[in-house]
């Protein structure tokens, strides 16, 4: 996520790579056939993991999902927000000042 939570490593952050690991989480609790709920840019995963028949969920709730293109302007931010080493620091003690919570 852009939040507190760190950046999966490689090309383990693509939404299809992202759905897999959470098929596995939830089969390691036996959680079965779920139904997911997915807020922001968590939609992209859960949308992956139904639309593929061996993973689906049976439901899903999307809260708020990003579901737009990224304007031009943001994607500096962005790229920051993930990028190795600076990444983590830079959505703790950076973002928090420029696009604060309401």
């Amino acid at each position: 996520g852009y939040g507190f939570s760190d950046s999966l490593p490689g090309k383990r952050v693509r939404p299809r790579q992202q759905a897999q690991l959470l098929k596995s989480a939830l089969d390691a609790i036996g959680a079965g056939s779920p139904i997911l709920v997915a807020h922001s840019a968590g939609a992209a995963p859960a949308v992956a993991m139904a639309a593929d028949p061996r993973q689906r969920p049976r439901g899903m709730v999307l809260i708020n999902p990003f579901t737009r293109p990224t304007r031009p302007a943001a994607a500096p931010l962005l790229r920051l927000a993930t990028a190795p080493g600076i990444g983590r620091p830079f959505r703790r003690r950076v973002m928090p000042v420029i696009l604060p919570v309401v």
